[in-house]
């Protein structure tokens, strides 16, 4: 990277800047502009204006000497055009009419109350479908390694990326939404007869305005009847008026049950069946089959449950599993099912179940980008990048979604070593999330997830601009390779800054700051940054040995680091070996210039502090008890290590045994001979994955189990007052 690259990014930050700011300060004055009023009022500003110059043209032309534009005929003109434009709104709303019951009365009389139940559960089915979609229950059930790290000890970010003591995983920004906003509006306005329309202190019933304004306003109508036929009641509806007849029909018992007691149903019972029918048919949801439609709206009425609270969260996610699996065992075409039961698998961490639901809904529906996102994350998850890398490609042809996308592409070329590509990427990423985030602001859209994830993409690429930057500054000799180290260095941490104020809320982008500055020798604006990140996340070691090693190069401020070490050492167990290697690096700093000042002759009011602070230093015993921590965390990570490889493999034998024995099991209820040979191969080999992976002991007649005892969570270390039992120097 050159100086006029560095020199551009810089001016793109800028540049950026003001495009936020600009798209917010006209997003504002639309949105105060935007009311009811004016929402009402705007569709019929442009027919106004054309009526009126219209007449005026016509005052100008022929009827000479007087006006035709009064305030008073404009009223008019926009009172005619609002009643026109209201007409047609009413020749497309559904109206339901009262249902006719021959149940009490052979001859017929109107049940009032009818219609409207049927209104409210087409409304409910509407709005079921709407809050629901796009939106996930457990947002963090998909991780992965997205976060680039600044490391003072590394000159590329490729050394910090394959050491594992650098990189964790987060949950994905922006996971796959369920989806369920396939239907159509037909029923969205749906309104009863008895309904009334206040204006004022006058409430006109909607049946007796539908009459005065006669056929001119006549739409769609729903007529209902309800019958009982040998004993069967039955509810009918058909719809006239529309585009296409409709009719319905619901009995019941259905054809394939047995009939119920007498008197054990009522017709207002029969409404919900009757309104997934009429959903099913007019709205289209996804599915041409009512039972699916009923399965498939359950599920998704079950999904909303996790939404609203964390009580019972996996059992709600079981039963929305069920459902949806219902809703394909009645349609095997509905690829919305497919794409919402590899969400719901996703959640419970079924990962397997969850890609072959995804596959089987880009496979009936090879346009949908929801699940080849879905998809493309679990495939992150897995680090299965060769894989992720052409779903990724097919949703950049299919045009969205962008930002994720291309943040997903780096994350690939990043773990695939392909650096120039990953750099790439971020770049894009960078500009079509700020593209977005204007888009969201002149709209008035929520923003929060994208702007978490613009602070990704920001935060890595300044990363990514640091190292090039540390690198040219050691590496380079030449006045003009510092230039442009320098010149880069301002771009990385321009686009830090950036990242900081869409997203504040972590220590983490202080933290990346205040190590970019400790890289360029700024000990003083890495301070102040790491001060920032203390603030956010306070009693974090990590930030505090890093704070101990910018404060021990100020002078006048001794005493703050060797405070900041003391605190850092009382938390050790948050800390890494570098960790431990950056303290023994402060203690050694404050030592040379304890050595320094007292060679110094003429010493200032910050070095005479610094030197009584420095005079009381019991290096060696620190020294001790670094060297001791260490070696007991080296141990305890040596454990971690050998358990992290063992548990994966063990958690896999444990899937397959499950599903031979699964299989054993299906097998044995068929009861042929060939399904018995089957099924004990299965379960022999169910046997043998178990007895290999988690062998037992024989204890007085029972086996011990594999697992290891339940663990004691450990507790919060900013809840707690005292430091925990870590060895001490004395007992080495």
């Amino acid at each position: 990277m050159g100086a006029g690259a560095a020199i551009a990014a810089i001016l793109g930050v800028g540049l950026r800047y003001v495009a936020l700011y600009t798209a917010r300060v006209v997003g504002r004055v639309w949105n105060w502009f935007d009311g009811p009023l004016t929402r009402a009022l705007l569709p019929l500003a442009v027919p106004t204006a054309l009526v009126c110059v219209a007449f005026g043209l016509l005052d100008a032309w022929v009827v000479h000497g007087t006006s035709w534009l009064r305030p008073r005929n404009v009223a008019v003109v926009i009172a005619f055009l609002a009643f026109v434009r209201w007409l047609m709104r009413a020749r497309t709303r559904v109206v339901v009419d009262d249902f006719v019951d021959y149940l009490r009365n052979p001859e017929g009389e109107r049940a009032p109350g009818l219609s409207s139940l049927l209104v409210v559960e087409l409304a409910r089915l509407h709005e079921l479908y709407q809050v629901v979609d796009e939106q996930r229950a457990r947002p963090q059930a998909v991780k992965a390694q997205q976060y680039a790290y600044f490391d003072e000890d590394k000159d590329a970010v490729e050394q910090a990326d394959s050491d594992p003591t650098v990189t964790n995983e987060q949950p994905l920004d922006s996971p796959a939404p369920i989806r369920a906003a396939e239907a159509d509006d037909a029923l969205q306005g749906a309104v009863s007869v008895e309904a009334k329309m206040s204006l004022g202190p006058v409430s006109i019933p909607v049946g007796a305005l539908l009459a005065l304004a006669g056929g001119l306003a006549r739409g769609p109508r729903v007529v209902g009847t309800v019958h009982k036929v040998e004993g069967k009641l039955i509810v009918t509806a058909r719809m006239v008026g529309g585009r296409q007849a409709h009719t319905w029909r619901v009995d019941d018992p259905p054809a394939d049950r047995e009939p119920l007691p007498e008197g054990k149903r009522q017709p207002e019972e029969l409404l919900d069946e009757l309104a997934v029918r009429m959903f099913t048919d007019l709205a289209r949801p996804g599915s041409a089959k009512w039972k699916a439609t009923w399965a498939h709206s359950n599920g998704l009425r079950a999904y909303r449950g996790c939404l609203r609270g964390r009580r019972d969260h996996r059992l709600k996610l079981r039963e929305a599993e069920q459902l949806f699996l219902a809703a394909l065992a009645e349609d095997d075409q509905f690829e919305l099912a497919y794409h919402n039961l590899g969400i719901v698998a996703t959640e419970l961490g079924r990962l397997e179940a969850a890609e072959n639901a995804f596959l089987e809904a880009i496979s009936r529906n090879p346009t949908r980008w929801e699940s080849y996102y879905g998809l493309a994350q679990l495939y992150c998850q897995q680090k299965r990048w060769n894989e992720m890398v052409p779903l990724c490609e097919r949703l950049l042809d299919l045009g969205r979604p962008k930002v994720q996308t291309y943040h997903l592409l780096a994350l690939a070329d990043r773990f695939l070593k392909n650096w120039e590509r990953a750099l790439e990427n971020r770049k894009q990423a960078v500009h079509h999330g700020w593209s977005s985030l204007c888009t969201a602001a002149l709209t008035g859209r929520p923003s929060e997830g994208l702007c978490r994830l613009g602070a990704i993409s920001l935060r890595n690429l300044g990363v990514v601009r640091g190292y090039e930057a540390k690198w040219l500054r050691r590496h380079g000799k030449r006045f003009r390779a510092q230039v442009i180290s320098r010149t880069i260095f301002w771009a990385a941490r321009a686009e830090l800054r950036q990242a900081r104020s869409l997203h504040d809320s972590q220590g983490e982008l202080y933290f990346e700051l205040g190590k970019l500055n400790a890289a360029q020798r700024r000990w003083r604006e890495a301070s102040q940054a790491f001060e920032q990140a203390l603030r956010l996340e306070p009693n974090r070691s990590r930030f505090l040995v890093h704070l101990a090693r910018s404060l021990a190069h100020q002078p006048g401020r001794a005493k703050e680091a060797l405070d900041a070490c003391e605190k850092a050492l009382e938390w050790p167990s948050n800390l890494r070996s570098s960790g431990f290697q950056r303290l023994r690096g402060s203690y050694e700093t404050l030592e040379r210039r304890w050595v320094t000042l007292e060679a110094t002759q003429d010493r200032g009011a910050d070095e005479e502090k610094d030197l009584s602070v420095l005079r009381a230093l019991e290096r060696d015993r620190r020294m001790a008890e670094i060297e001791t921590l260490q070696s007991f965390h080296d141990r305890r990570d040596a454990a971690r290590r050998q358990e992290a490889r063992t548990e994966p493999d063990r958690g896999d034998m444990w899937t397959k045994a499950q599903e031979h024995l699964e299989r054993g099991q299906a097998y044995l209820k068929d009861g042929s001979k060939e399904s018995a040979r089957r099924a004990a191969r299965h379960l022999q080999q169910a046997a043998d994955l178990l007895s290999c992976s988690y062998p037992g002991k024989a204890n007085g007649g029972t086996c011990t189990p594999w697992w290891p005892e339940p663990r004691t969570p450990p507790e919060d270390p900013r809840r707690r007052s005292a430091p925990p039992s870590w060895p001490s120097v004395a007992t080495r």
